[in-house]
């Protein structure tokens, strides 16, 4: 009679700690896709009412990981460009009238400097590259 291995202790606890494993990444991967989709929604929204429609097009369920990934991308790159292009514009005596696409809690505009737009552009090919990654993964 042959045994059959996945009777096995070392093979019981081997598939355990890879269903273990697999829960784990899962699990991360969700959170990430979760917090670029909130990112989104928050930049995005305006006020409440906004918040839920920018929510139904951002749950749909043909918006898989990687697109909302890369809206997230978009949308931070365009909050922090419009932040360095109003400071210039505010330098040549040119005043938007539109509110700032970030305020902070005093309704202030958010100000971002080259030096930042740098930082985040380089920070997030470093994560587009992890996120590629753990993509190929699954």
């Amino acid at each position: 009679m042959i045994d059959d291995p996945s009777r096995s202790e070392a093979y019981r606890k081997n598939t355990g700690e890879q269903h273990e494993s697999l829960g784990q990444f899962v699990e991360a991967f969700e959170a990430m896709v979760h917090e670029a989709r909130e990112v989104c929604i928050d930049l995005v929204s305006r006020d409440g009412r906004h918040r839920d429609l920018v929510q139904i097009l951002l749950h749909h369920s043909s918006l898989t990981s990687k697109p909302i990934f890369e809206m997230c991308r978009a949308v931070i790159a365009e909050v922090i460009n419009s932040s360095i292009r109003e400071q210039i514009d505010k330098a040549n005596g040119i005043v938007e009238t539109d509110p700032p696409l970030l305020s902070d809690a005093g309704g202030n505009p958010v100000v971002f400097s080259v030096s930042d737009r740098n930082s985040y552009f380089g920070l997030m090919r470093f994560i587009a590259s992890e996120y590629d990654d753990s993509c190929q993964q699954t």
